[in-house]
């Protein structure tokens, strides 16, 4: 008999995505799994549309924007309480292929009992283009080394033990789950899978990303490169290295990973802020691309003042403003 799997996705206002999602998982060729979606308060019909489409699936509704992490936590608590043996984290704007559970379970038979599991994931819009499968870390540079990234699938052919799982799809089995524990809910969203995965290689589980099963991501143009991306992870690596090292260690990843940034960014700011004052005296309007780097930069560093303070959780309303008033773009 096939491990009783669970699917767990977290929705917050994505009704349209997470409807494909789950239609994609429903139809995996695996023999034994059930889905869990955990609702973050959503507002867009979202747990109604859910309830008619998938009258089977487990509803888990949160009542508010708990974060990716806390959400996420609700869903696995559901679906470790309904009996799965392996729960799997998913990302609710994929879209998984029908033999991506079955080739997940297959290399966990191959692999020592409650090892971790990553899926080769491709970017939705560029479909034979890997986006991320997996990342070692870099200790010598202080940094994650993304595997996969901007190659083909031909390239990666074999499991690839990491050090990094992305949250974007996790397989967790049952027993690993309660020697690790949860995701840190302070993180609110970015960084909790880092933490998670590097706590699991403390308790000696070993991360795998398994080649052959595929999904396909839609990279949020509402997340990436907006100022309260930035925020989130300037204050989360900070929480992370907190975490994660001590002593010299911590300081040597500190220096090369944070604060050599945070010197960066604020020069970045100043120089731009100077560039505005200067267009002003001559009678111009800055750029838009100049205002959505100021909107950037002063949200990372609000993140960085944040983690100072002890400040976790979602990010500050004024945060959110620079977000909703900032198209994205590449910030440099």
């Amino acid at each position: 008999m096939a491990l009783r799997v669970a699917i767990v996705i977290l929705n917050w206002n994505g009704r349209a995505d997470t409807i494909a999602c789950v239609e994609s998982v429903l139809a995996n060729d695996h023999e034994n799994f059930f889905v869990v979606v955990a609702d973050n308060g959503s507002t867009d019909d979202s747990v109604r549309a859910l309830r008619q489409q998938f009258p089977h699936i487990t509803l888990v509704e949160n009542g508010d924007n708990l974060g990716f992490a806390a959400g996420n936590n609700r869903g696995i608590e559901a679906a470790l309480a309904a009996g799965a043996e392996v729960v799997v984290l998913l990302n609710n704007d994929t879209i998984v292929a029908p033999d991506w559970l079955s080739n997940l379970a297959d290399a966990a038979n191959q692999l020592a009992p409650g090892s971790v599991l990553g899926a080769k994931i491709f970017y939705s819009q560029q479909p034979e283009v890997i986006w991320h499968f997996g990342a070692h870390w870099q200790a010598d540079k202080s940094r994650f080394q993304i595997l996969g990234r901007g190659q083909t699938d031909h390239q990666w052919p074999d499991l690839q033990p990491v050090d990094m799982i992305i949250g974007c799809c996790m397989w967790i089995p049952r027993d690993t789950l309660q020697k690790v524990g949860l995701l840190e809910p302070s993180f609110f969203l970015n960084y909790e899978e880092t933490d998670w995965c590097w706590r699991a290689k403390q308790a000696g589980v070993t991360c795998y990303s398994v080649p052959q099963a595929h999904l396909w991501h839609k990279i949020s143009a509402s997340f990436v490169g907006k100022p309260h991306n930035a925020y989130f992870i300037f204050r989360n690596r900070l929480l992370w290295l907190e975490r994660q090292f001590s002593g010299l260690e911590y300081l040597r990843h500190y220096c090369r990973m944070a604060l050599s940034e945070h010197l960066k960014i604020r020069r970045k700011l100043a120089l731009r802020l100077l560039q505005i004052q200067l267009l002003k005296l001559l009678g111009k309007q800055p750029a838009t691309q100049v205002a959505e780097k100021v909107a950037f930069y002063r949200a990372a560093l609000m993140g960085v003042q944040d983690y100072r303070a002890r400040r976790f959780g979602n990010c500050p309303p004024q945060v959110l403003a620079l977000s909703k008033t900032t198209p994205p773009s590449q910030v440099g």
